[in-house]
C-alpha cells in the first residue's frame, strides 16, 4: 500500500475516467489533441536516432514544454558484473552538477524502485527540501514528483523522473504510461545500436 502523498498504478487500464456522456465540439477536440501529444514528442525527436542523450534531453525538453514538467531526469538501466543500475544519462533544469556520478541500485530511492517494481508512482505530497526548483528570480519546493518506467520486452530500460509546481492527476499517470510505451521502442532501437 502506498505511503501518504504517494499513488502507485500498474498499468493505464487500471485508472477509471469519469465521463458525462455529454461532450462539446471544444472538449472533444482538446482531447484529441492531447491523444495526439502522446505521439508528437516521440515523432519530433527522431531524427536524432543515434544520440540517446540528445534525444533523451530533446524528450525531457518537449515535455517541460507540453505538460508543465519544472525539472526532470532521465535514468537509462546499465550493467556491471551482472548487476543492474540505473545511471543518469540527462536532465532538465536540474540544478546539481554532479548528475552523472548518480546511480541507484534496483530498489533503491525512488528511481530505483520505481525499476524493481516496474510501475509508475505519483507523489504528492513532497517533503519540504526534498528538493528545489531553481530559476534566476528564486527557488520554490515542487508540488509534486512522478516517476515511471520505460519497459521493453517485460524489461526496464530506463525510468523518467519528472517534477512540477502542479499536482499530477490521474490523466498525467495515463499519459504518461501511454508515453513509455510509444519511446521505448526508439530507446530499445539505440541501446540495440550500441550493443
Amino acid at each position: 500500500m502506498p505511503d501518504k502523498g504517494t499513488k502507485d498504478i500498474k498499468s493505464a487500464s487500471s485508472g477509471s475516467e469519469k465521463t458525462s456522456g455529454k461532450t462539446s465540439k471544444t472538449t472533444g477536440k482538446r482531447q484529441d489533441k492531447k491523444k495526439d501529444s502522446v505521439e508528437e514528442p516521440v515523432k519530433k525527436p527522431g531524427t536524432i536516432r543515434h544520440d540517446l542523450v540528445a534525444y533523451s534531453r530533446k524528450l525531457l525538453s518537449m515535455l517541460a514544454k507540453e505538460r508543465e514538467i519544472s525539472q526532470g531526469i532521465f535514468y537509462i538501466v546499465d550493467k556491471k558484473d551482472d548487476k543492474d543500475f540505473l545511471k543518469v544519462l540527462s536532465a532538465y533544469a536540474y540544478e546539481s552538477t554532479d548528475t552523472g556520478d548518480r546511480i541507484f541500485e534496483w530498489g533503491e530511492g525512488f528511481p530505483g524502485q520505481v525499476a524493481k517494481d516496474g510501475t509508475l508512482i505519483n507523489i504528492f505530497d513532497v517533503p519540504v527540501g526534498y528538493i528545489s526548483i531553481v530559476s534566476g528570480l528564486g527557488k520554490a519546493d515542487p508540488a509534486s514528483l512522478i516517476l515511471f518506467p520505460v519497459i521493453h520486452d517485460e524489461k526496464v530500460i530506463a525510468v523518467i523522473e519528472l517534477a512540477s509546481f502542479h499536482k499530477f492527476t490521474e490523466e498525467d499517470e495515463i499519459f504518461f504510461t501511454k508515453f513509455s510505451t510509444t519511446v521505448a521502442e526508439k530507446i530499445a532501437g539505440y541501446l540495440k545500436l550500441n550493443d
